[in-house]
Formats: structure tokens, sequence, C-alpha cells
């Protein structure tokens, strides 16, 4: 707006005089250059959306719940040691003694025969029977189910024996040993095989709490199998598979034989708590059929 206006004041005033000296280029305002405002616009930018990519449906799948595993801890007594048998026939000598631990099942494996039924089960019994294998006679009369089996079952079971040696080898005569067993259990009973260097030379049988004494032929080595039941199927299969069988070691090895000398005593306590001192022997698991003759 001022520059319009003071063009028209020049041209009205055109024809007028100058005043000396004037210089119009002195009062003339400079006008200030117009610059616009140039906006420039902005690029737009599309909005581009990145689809979400799409995650399949997971089946809920229930996992095993694990299985707690029990590990049995096994507690063993303390080893009772053995007291040296006072009074010996042969002399006032040193008594060596021995002590015995705890027993341990053995578990039987390998396949199971299959069961003979019928008259062919039946007269297998009978000849187990007729030959003292009582426990294999009662299970094969099971098996069989042939005709009075019950009756022949019934009869497989043995009465106990008294406390005492039940065999003796009657070659072997010459004792100069002495062996006392001691047992201090009530409720079940012991059956005893003592090998001289492989040969059995003596059975012995004792009923809960008691004690035998046996000679033997002294200077020899000698091997001494046990067993723990409580039914009787005779010498010949002890206490059957019911049983618990083990043979003794003797010198933390698992040395299963012992020297013993000639005109020593020696005793075996077995639970005994009242004794002064001995040596303690250890045992391993011994199977029925390895025991049993």
């Amino acid at each position: 707006m001022c520059v319009c206006f003071f063009i028209l004041f020049l041209c009205v005033s055109a024809s007028a005089q100058i005043p000396p000296g004037y210089n119009p280029n002195l009062n003339v305002p400079v006008p200030t250059p117009f610059i616009p405002d140039i906006k420039v616009p902005v690029p737009s930018v599309p909005n581009i959306k990145v689809p979400s990519p799409s995650v399949p449906d997971i089946p809920n799948i229930k996992m095993p719940e694990p299985h707690p595993v029990t590990i049995p801890t096994h507690t063993f007594p303390t080893p009772v040691p053995f007291n040296p048998v006072p009074n010996h026939p042969f002399g006032n000598m040193p008594a060596p003694t021995v002590d015995y631990r705890v027993f341990t099942n053995v578990s039987e494996t390998g396949p199971t025969p299959e069961p003979r039924r019928g008259k062919e089960g039946y007269d297998e019994a009978m000849a187990y029977f007729s030959e003292g294998r009582y426990y294999s006679a009662r299970k094969a009369f099971t098996e069989s189910r042939y005709e009075d089996w019950q009756d022949w079952a019934d009869k497989c079971p043995q009465p106990k024996p008294a406390t005492g040696e039940l065999w003796h080898d009657p070659v072997r005569r010459l004792q100069d040993t002495e062996l006392t067993i001691r047992v201090d259990q009530s409720s079940t009973d012991m059956f005893f095989r003592v090998y001289k260097e492989d040969s059995l030379i003596s059975n012995i049988y004792i009923a809960g709490s008691d004690e035998v004494t046996v000679f033997l032929p002294g200077n020899a080595y000698y091997t001494v199998k046990d067993g723990i039941g409580r039914t009787w199927y005779g010498e010949k299969e002890a206490f059957g598979k019911e049983g618990t069988y083990e043979t003794m070691t003797f010198d933390g090895k698992g040395t299963e034989r012992v020297f013993l000398e000639s005109g020593y005593a020696y005793t075996l306590s077995i639970n005994v708590t009242d004794t002064g001192g001995g040596t303690d022997v250890d045992s391993r698991s011994e199977s029925w059929e390895n025991f049993s003759e």
C-alpha cells in the first residue's frame, strides 16, 4: 500500500519545480522486498500396515507326570561277636570265634516252566513225593488239579524236627574239632549244611532260640550254608522257595571256606547279645536251587 501512494504523489507533482539541491533519492524509503511465504508440501507417507503373522493354534498337550522313585534303605544291625566255649573237652586252648550277620533273600530269575496239568503233572508230583522232595511235590500237585491232588498237597509240609544234628556223614568219624551254633530268635527256624572241602558232612536244625554242638574232623576247610523259614519240607528241600538262604564268608573278601584246626572249639552265635568278643563274618545270598540237594 505505501508503494502505490508514493507513485501517485509523484505523478501529481511532476510539473512542480524541484528545489535546488533536492535529492529525491535521500527521502525515498526503500521498500522491503516482499518474500512470499512458500510452503513446501510435506510428502504424504502412505499408512502401510504390516499384517501380524498368524500363529497356528497349538493343542494343549498334557505332559505325563513324573513318577516318584523310592530307593530302599537297608540298615544292617551291629555284628554280634561270639563267645569262646568254656571247659572245652580238649583242654584250655584258645577258641577262635566268628560272627554272623543278617540274612538277605535272593530273587529268583529266569523263565518259569509251564505247569504240567492233569495226570502227567499228578504222576510227576507222586515221583517227587517218593523221593522226599516235598516242596516240589506240593507245587506239582497244585498245578495238576487232578483227582485227589488237594489231599496229597496237604501232606507235603513235614513236621518240624527237634533241635539237633539231623544227619552226619558216617565215613568221617575222626572228630577232634568242636563247632557250636547258637541262635537267639523265636519267630523262625534255621537249617544248616556244613561241608568239608565241598562234601556235605552235617545237617543241623535249630528250632527258635537254641544251640547245637557237633564234632568235626580238624585241620580242614569248611563251608557253612544256612536257611531260614517257617514251613519245613524235609532235609532235601528245606523251607522251599519261601525260605531265605545264604552262604557264609569269612575274610571280608567273599571267601566261603574257613580253616578249622584240630583241638579247637568254635562258636557261631546268631543274634546273641551276651558275648564278649569274636571275629565278624559276612554272607552272600544263595538260591534255593543251589541250597537244596
